[in-house]
């Protein structure tokens, strides 16, 4: 499925900056990286491009790019990003507090209710165990 700019630059912006927030990225995200963008319809030139964009740029560049993306995106494409959030920051198996705060601030950001990405979230069958 491919959808539009808005979706994937925020899904990539944001997530990319959550990985990295540990200062730690396993090869658990990596894959799950990989999944999400092959499922979000990003070639690896749109990859690439995403990529080069982001290299050099500040960690608040980052964010606010992502989130102005977000913020121009659909209630249903905003739910879906999150959720896919909510599937990087558990693909570690390690469910850290600062990957939970940024997830907590991004969502008020984007004005989405964590109690309806993580009920979305146990519907497609990502989950704390």
């Amino acid at each position: 499925m491919k959808n539009n700019s808005n979706f994937n630059t925020g899904l990539l912006f944001i997530t990319y900056l959550l990985m990295d927030s540990d200062q730690e990225i396993s090869e658990n995200e990596l894959n799950y990286l990989d999944s999400v963008r092959l499922e979000a319809g990003i070639d690896e030139a749109e990859f690439r491009t995403f990529y080069n964009s982001a290299f050099g740029k500040s960690e608040r560049e980052i964010y606010q790019i992502g989130m102005d993306a977000i913020n121009k995106c659909s209630e249903a494409e905003k739910i879906e990003i999150f959720v896919k959030l909510y599937g990087m920051a558990l693909a570690d198996q390690v469910l850290r507090v600062k990957e939970v705060r940024f997830i907590l601030y991004a969502t008020r950001m984007a004005n989405v209710s964590m109690e309806r990405v993580i009920e979305m979230a146990n519907e497609v069958g990502i989950t704390v165990s």
